[in-house]
């Protein structure tokens, strides 16, 4: 992004931040932390800030998925385990004129809601 010269360093900051809490799977108030602001190169911010900043992205991204996704579309519902921990997922899946996928020319696909539930059941041998 800093590239285009059309970027100011804060955005670009808290832009770096998202990406490398989203990336990495990390909790958000991970950026208040020592050690990490002593390894990392980006600016620091707080926790609220990035909740702040990622809640509107994910208000904007999900305008543009409603515009585009109209009224006709399928859900794809999938899960996987990790320990005793579930992932059900859901994938809304819709036709976007003009195409978007380099797979499926006229498909989109974006995930509808993915959240991990923690098993009832206990583990005794």
């Amino acid at each position: 992004m800093d590239l285009f010269g059309f970027v100011d360093e804060v955005t670009i900051n808290i832009y770096q931040w998202m990406r490398w809490i989203i990336q990495r799977n990390l909790p958000i108030t991970k950026v208040e932390n020592k050690l990490t602001r002593e390894e990392v190169t980006m600016k620091p911010t707080t926790a609220r800030t990035i909740k702040v900043c990622m809640r509107y992205a994910a208000g904007k991204v999900g305008r543009v998925i409603s515009s585009e996704m109209g009224e006709s579309f399928y859900l794809i519902f999938d899960g996987w385990t990790s320990n005793s921990l579930y992932f059900p997922g859901i994938f809304a899946v819709y036709v976007l004129k003009g195409g978007a996928s380099d797979y499926f020319p006229s498909l989109r696909w974006t995930t509808a809601k993915r959240c991990p539930l923690t098993s009832t059941t206990s583990r005794r041998s």
